[in-house]
């Protein structure tokens, strides 16, 4: 009913934070509204003030930021997934994730006692 992919990179080394540069947002529900998806970039027209897109039972937004460094990014909400009656997969939903959250043994952090 509804697909996000989305395309991470870090910013700042090796080690650092991975922010969403890219989203793509596909689906029946996003059909419904007569298109056949969403596409958003970091470097993208920024909406100032991004409203709740009604899309099926759920809502969505997306809207851009910037951290001190000056890399933009974007942020994705949305509301009343437990509505959409569906298990919600993926890496950031019920699917494992373990592999994906550890971080690579150059990033470990060790402290010798």
């Amino acid at each position: 009913m509804l697909r996000v992919e989305a395309e991470a990179c870090q910013f700042g080394g090796q080690c650092a934070d991975m922010y969403c540069h890219e989203l793509n947002i596909t689906g029946a529900w996003v059909e419904a509204k007569g298109t056949e998806g969403l596409r958003f970039q970091a470097e993208g027209a920024r909406d100032e003030h991004p409203q709740w897109l009604q899309s099926g039972v759920i809502e969505l937004k997306v809207f851009h930021g910037c951290i001190e460094q000056g890399a933009l990014y974007l942020n994705f909400h949305v509301k009343h997934l437990g509505r959409g009656g569906f298990a919600v997969g993926g890496l950031l939903g019920e699917d494992e994730h373990t592999e994906a959250s550890m971080p690579s043994k150059a990033c470990a952090h060790r402290t010798v006692l």
